[in-house]
């Protein structure tokens, strides 16, 4: 029972911690992913073999938008809970989403526009 009570949420002191860290890498792979759709290829010089299509840190795997998918709705609760300015968050909202469109893949792309309005109509 004491195992139970050391995993609640609420005890969790470095939970904050832990997805500041998830922001920042989040944030990077976003950047290197704008970075690929704007000159062609990421930070570590990879190409992604299709056209129209990103691959970020992943080389000539084509899996970003399915992790992109899974950390996004955390990192927008996170992004509006930790930044209290309206307007940073929106921009951080409306940046993560323009790169969900710029990957290329359209079935998690509609799942991302989706989970937002059904997100926002909840908020």
């Amino acid at each position: 029972m004491r195992l139970l009570t050391t995993l609640k949420l609420d005890n969790f002191k470095y939970f904050k911690i832990i997805l500041l860290i998830w922001f920042f890498i989040f944030l990077i792979t976003s950047i290197d992913l704008f970075i690929e759709y704007v000159f062609g290829h990421n930070l570590l010089g990879n190409k992604s073999y299709m056209p129209g299509r990103l691959s970020g840190f992943l080389g000539d795997e084509l899996k970003i938008g399915n992790y992109y998918l899974g950390f996004y709705f955390l990192i927008l609760v996170f992004s509006i809970q930790f930044f209290k300015n309206q307007f940073l968050s929106f921009s951080i909202i409306i940046f993560i989403s323009l790169i969900a469109f710029l990957i290329g893949e359209r079935a998690n792309f509609i799942k991302i526009i989706l989970g937002l309005l059904i997100f926002f109509n909840i908020l």
